[in-house]
């Protein structure tokens, strides 16, 4: 895929719960305002950023990447999820029939 490109990590400490967490730096930029996974409150704050490429290669599965092309997006979505959701239509789909 020509257009998946790994993103920089932030790590967020939340003031409210006291937890923390990861949000890409891609996804920080689209999002109007960042709120805590855990309790929803906006009191957080970044305090960590990851741009080494060679670390971020090294998280392997663990990346958080994006598509920059639309196009590639939906077809790898379409791939895996996609095909997700109509396996699992299916086994209801049995599941329903022998019931």
């Amino acid at each position: 895929m020509k257009s998946y490109v790994l993103d920089s990590l932030v790590k967020y400490h939340c003031f409210n719960c006291n937890s923390e967490f990861i949000l890409s730096e891609y996804r920080e930029k689209q999002a109007k305002k960042v709120n805590c996974p855990y309790c929803q409150n906006e009191d957080v704050e970044a305090y960590v950023y990851a741009r080494d490429e060679e670390l971020l290669n090294g998280l392997g599965c663990l990346a958080i990447a994006h598509h920059e092309d639309p196009g590639e997006e939906k077809y790898v979505y379409e791939m895996t999820w996609g095909r997700i959701e109509r396996e699992r239509e299916k086994y209801e789909n049995r599941r329903d029939f022998k019931a």
